[in-house]
């Protein structure tokens, strides 16, 4: 569905690095096969919603991820102001102000992939919450139809 997402985005690339893994898939991992593949030079940017921000301490080998990466942040609908200070306590006020620093401008996108995949399930149109290659493909193979074991995992 990436690919089918992105077929029309000039410049965008589609890997496979953690489709590929047969062990759990963190972050860590695919930016380390990402540098690797790279080289020290490229310049490799995570962006983190403002959601999932102030749980960035606390994902596996997270000082790492932030020394391989460049973190930038995607404005999400949060009801509230995101609580940092776990956050900056583990990485210090400067580093999280540098992150903050690099806000992606983007509009705010009340959906989430949960949500799209509710919507299926329920019968309820995503037209225009996901790109037409992306709802003919969830459409054609009855994605997200099912609930239980047999349900089709992301």
């Amino acid at each position: 569905m990436c690919r089918l997402a992105t077929a029309s985005l000039p410049g965008f690339d589609v890997s496979e690095i953690e489709t590929a893994r047969h062990d759990p898939s963190y972050t860590v991992l695919t930016l380390r096969s990402l540098r690797a593949t790279l080289g020290p030079a490229a310049d490799l940017v995570l962006l983190v919603g403002d959601d999932n921000l102030p749980l960035l301490h606390t994902w596996w080998h997270a000082r790492e991820v932030i020394d391989l990466a460049t973190i930038a942040v995607l404005p999400r609908p949060v009801a509230a102001a995101p609580d940092l200070a776990a956050l900056r306590e583990a990485f210090g006020h400067t580093a999280v102000d540098a992150i903050l620093a690099r806000r992606v401008p983007a509009p705010l996108v009340a959906i989430s992939g949960t949500d799209i995949r509710n919507r299926v399930r329920s019968g309820l149109p995503i037209t225009g919450l996901v790109p037409k290659t992306v709802a003919a493909h969830i459409a054609a193979n009855m994605l997200y139809a099912f609930i239980g074991e047999s349900e089709p995992q992301d």
